[in-house]
């Protein structure tokens, strides 16, 4: 998914190299709320090679705005745990774990969290 080089945000100097802490994660940052895809975002998810697993779980975590947009198009929901139904039984996302940042919701990657760049690699905490 190509970036919008005409969007920027202001981040701390430890952005880039903050690791995921997975289950030990005291953010709410995928916790009891939704997470907004655009349709570039949702239509992106569609077409990438992932896992038959990853895609029935992606199939069934959509709902649907109260007011759609292309900036929020469809949402993922919680589940009955309240966590974002991507995380894995370790916490981790397996939108993450399969394709790194590249399938990621932009309100993900802007979370710090950081990628090694090798598919399927998470930093340790």
């Amino acid at each position: 998914m190509a970036r919008d080089p005409s969007r920027s945000f202001f981040a701390p100097l430890w952005y880039e190299e903050f690791p995921c802490k997975s289950s030990s994660c005291r953010a709410l940052c995928c916790k009891r709320r939704h997470i907004a895809l655009s349709i570039n975002e949702y239509s992106w998810l569609w077409g990438m090679e992932i896992s038959e697993e990853l895609h029935r779980r992606i199939e069934g975590s959509f709902s649907l705005p109260e007011i759609t947009s292309e900036e929020r198009y469809r949402l993922f929901s919680p589940n009955w745990f309240g966590n974002c139904p991507m995380f894995d039984a370790d916490g981790l996302c397996l939108l993450k774990k399969e394709a790194c940042d590249e399938a990621l919701p932009a309100v993900c990657r802007l979370f710090p969290g950081a990628c090694t760049g090798r598919t399927g690699s998470i930093s340790p905490p």
